[in-house]
């Protein structure tokens, strides 16, 4: 029995979620969707994804539209046409031209380890970093 994973996952257009999503690797969300994101990976919203929830992640991508609080260890970045209607907590933030972006942020490296701790009793390594 093989022990493939995949290394990235895609929720694509045709796809309309309600409910918590929990997510170990990369996935691309070009979906509808309502409830909550955790990944220990990278979230990317596609252009079509229509996002109402909140999102903890390594990092988050945005090209679509998500209403919700944004926490990050890493980067958000919110490209041209992407939308973000709520509050940002990340180390590193990337708003390029053309992006929209309504709430309040906290943009400071002391995010990462800030985030480590406060879930870090959680019993949910969220934010662990894997071996180099």
């Amino acid at each position: 029995m093989s022990d493939h994973r995949p290394t990235h996952n895609l929720l694509g257009t045709d796809v309309e979620l309600t409910g918590s999503i929990t997510l170990k690797t990369d996935c691309t969300i070009d979906c509808t969707l309502k409830g909550s994101i955790t990944s220990e990976a990278a979230v990317i919203i596609g252009e079509n994804g229509e996002i109402q929830a909140d999102i903890k992640a390594r990092s988050v991508v945005i090209m679509g539209r998500v209403t919700g609080n944004v926490q990050v260890l890493d980067k958000c970045e919110l490209k041209p046409r992407g939308v973000l209607v709520g509050d940002l907590r990340a180390p590193r933030m990337v708003i390029e031209e053309g992006a929209t972006f309504v709430g309040r942020s906290e943009v400071r490296p002391e995010v990462e380890s800030e985030l480590k701790t406060e879930i870090g009793g959680s019993g949910f390594n969220l934010f662990r970093r894997s071996a180099s």
